[in-house]
């Protein structure tokens, strides 16, 4: 008996209070609005289309100033385009100019360089050849000398013997 008065006592249990509804209290905020709804306008299918066509409209008239300020965007940047391109193509033009004239500047340069070289080498050129001919003349003038010394020298011993 006791395992089944153990059971019985896990069981759960309820019961129920009755109060007394009095007719001073207040109605709760749902059933206010419950009861209000009933005294609104009903919707219709006219009611309905007239909002879904608004909304269309609405819709189409954001769309509209949307694809104005898209062409307006577009047409701005085709401008900066425009002038970025032709800045370039001038940029180009310049360093082009510029370009030649350091070319030609280089060339002139270059051919001043090869002109003094030129004119160096004939200088130098000209003074060895200067250079051989007057040392073929000394060491012909030193033959010379030196011959007429030795043809002296054999006279005078010629000279000595006899």
């Amino acid at each position: 008996m006791r395992k089944q008065v153990a059971i019985e006592s896990n069981k759960p249990f309820s019961f129920e209070v009755q109060l007394p509804k009095s007719e001073s209290a207040a109605a709760p905020a749902v059933k206010a609005r419950l009861e209000q709804s009933g005294s609104r306008k009903t919707i219709t299918i006219d009611d309905i289309n007239k909002k879904l066509n608004n909304a269309a409209q609405k819709r189409a008239a954001r769309l509209e100033k949307h694809l104005s300020e898209v062409k307006e965007n577009l047409s701005r940047i085709e401008l900066v385009n425009k002038r970025r391109t032709s800045e370039e193509k001038h940029m180009e033009e310049c360093i082009s100019a510029k370009c030649a004239i350091a070319d030609e500047k280089r060339k002139v340069q270059i051919e001043g360089i090869a002109d003094k070289a030129r004119e160096h080498n004939r200088k130098v050129v000209n003074k060895v050849a200067k250079t051989n001919e007057e040392s073929s003349a000394n060491t012909s003038a030193k033959k010379q000398k030196t011959e007429q010394k030795l043809k002296r020298a054999a006279e005078l011993r010629k000279a000595r013997f006899e």
